[in-house]
């Protein structure tokens, strides 16, 4: 009898763990989620470098195109803020909708979501089919505790994405 309560335990146990989604993660499980997106290992946390402030960033390649990817995190270093940021010296025009399939791939890693849903949220900073790289532009957006920022002018663009409800 004990023995199946146990077993039973075990497996409510697992079921649960199972069904609920990690609000708090590093970079290493940032990378996990990614690379199980993308279905290929094409991003290591061991490809991230600290800067000064606590941050964590990696420069990517997309195509002939190059981007700047930072994580910022807490001092537990869980990740908070995701940025992407590309500058018009490293970029090429015909890798345009990769980079935007890329950017909403990073964006569900981090929002722990499906990469339609991470559309969706990017859509509502302004940055989607209709995004015109290094064009004067801002958009901002808030959903499902997450805030969401493009700033973009002639020299470079950055799309951010922050936690916003957490203590």
């Amino acid at each position: 009898m004990k023995t199946k309560t146990a077993a039973l335990f075990l497996l409510f146990s697992v079921l649960l763990c199972s069904c609920t989604v990690q609000t708090d993660f590093d970079v290493y499980d940032f990378c996990k989620r990614y690379n199980s997106l993308t279905e290929e290992k094409t991003l290591s946390s061991d490809s991230f470098l600290s800067d000064n402030d606590g941050g964590l960033y990696c420069f990517m390649t997309v195509g002939e195109s190059r981007l700047l990817v930072t994580l910022e995190t807490d001092e537990n270093t869980a990740v908070r803020a995701l940025f992407v940021t590309a500058h018009r010296d490293e970029y090429a025009a015909a890798d345009r909708e990769s980079i935007i399939k890329t950017v909403g791939l990073l964006f569900a890693s981090f929002a722990c979501c499906e990469g339609e849903k991470a559309d969706s949220f990017l859509a509502l900073a302004g940055f989607d089919g209709d995004f015109e790289p290094f064009s004067a532009s801002y958009g901002e957006g808030s959903a499902d505790g997450y805030g969401f920022t493009l700033y973009s002018d002639m020299v470079s663009f950055t799309v951010c994405a922050e936690k916003i409800d957490y203590d």
